[in-house]
């Protein structure tokens, strides 16, 4: 499938609307994709210009601020506190979404139906289900699919008595222990290598 680029010209709602609806774009280029997996397919072409390397781990990335939030995750400090409840977070901008919930402001609206919420991702979570009603979190088991991770999580009790074996990285159930072995080599990998490697730094 063909991917759309959201043109400068366009009104900033309409920008909005285009990456809400389709859900996916490439962070170095800016073209939208209709699907997870088109914008994944894409964005190794893009990366030759990844320059910027954690020091921490092995990921690579095209913008300055996406490393910066990205190597906050190795590090424990939380340098950015709430004045009203003193509440710390890794991120300044995960603290402007915060002081939202004191100040009752709500600055994302929906280009469909107006409502309004505090954060972005909620604004993305309420356009998918509400007005696409994408269902992107499928049962291994019986091929269901939900729009919400947590209507996944629910249903996947009602398999746990033959598929006694859940993976603790994603979910997924199994009926023996070999399945459950198998499925994290071959889906789990990377993060399994990234850990080890990050234990490695710290010895």
């Amino acid at each position: 499938m063909e991917a759309s680029t959201a043109s400068v010209n366009e009104e900033p709602v309409q920008v909005k609307k285009k990456i809400i609806e389709n859900g996916f774009y490439c962070d170095v280029c800016e073209k939208v994709f209709s699907s997870r997996a088109h914008a994944r397919t894409h964005k190794p072409a893009h990366m030759c210009l990844r320059k910027l390397k954690c020091s921490k781990c092995e990921k690579r990335f095209y913008r300055p601020h996406h490393l910066r939030a990205h190597e906050t995750i190795h590090s424990s400090a939380r340098p950015f506190a709430c004045d009203i409840c003193k509440k710390t977070f890794k991120l300044e901008m995960t603290l402007k979404h915060h002081r939202n919930s004191h100040s009752g402001e709500r600055p994302h609206e929906c280009p469909d139906c107006a409502f309004r919420f505090r954060e972005p991702k909620a604004l993305k979570r309420h356009y998918r289900n509400i007005h696409l009603n994408q269902k992107f979190y499928e049962c291994n088991v019986c091929k269901t699919k939900f729009n919400r991770r947590e209507s996944l999580r629910s249903h996947l009790n009602k398999h746990k008595e033959d598929y006694p074996f859940g993976c603790n990285l994603c979910g997924k159930l199994f009926a023996d222990a070999s399945q459950l072995q198998k499925h994290k080599k071959a889906s789990h990998l990377e993060i399994r290598t990234s850990k080890s490697s990050q234990s490695q730094q710290k010895t």
